[in-house]
């Protein structure tokens, strides 16, 4: 039997499939928000940590420093300047116009060390 092109039987990429209808919409920032969301998935899915290995919460690690950008998900390219330190250029499409966004919290907290 012909199958359609995309389309699998395979157990595995249906696993995967169940895992990303759910990973998509949501907000996962931490290991355990991820182990739960394979666990959640399908009663066939069941995550393993990798036990040594170390995970860090980047998003809370950043937050000390960086502003968050609203809306981040919709843009899909991004560009950064060397002579404008802590400015990210976006745009949502390749035709659209660039948006600028300071993200630093604190305007002279660059360091000289992370210029040069």
């Amino acid at each position: 039997m012909m199958q359609v092109p995309g389309h699998s039987r395979c157990l595995v990429d249906s696993g995967f499939a169940h895992i990303k209808k759910l990973y998509k919409p949501s907000d996962c920032d931490t290991i355990q928000q991820l182990e739960d969301i394979v666990n959640k998935s399908s009663t066939a899915n069941e995550a393993v940590r990798y036990p040594t290995w170390r995970w860090r919460d980047w998003k809370t690690f950043l937050s000390t420093s960086f502003k968050a950008i609203s809306g981040i998900r919709k843009y899909q390219y991004f560009r950064f300047d060397s002579s404008r330190p802590g400015t990210v250029f976006a745009k949502k499409a390749t035709d659209l116009p660039e948006e600028e966004f300071f993200i630093m919290k604190q305007r002279d907290s660059i360091s000289r060390t992370m210029l040069n």
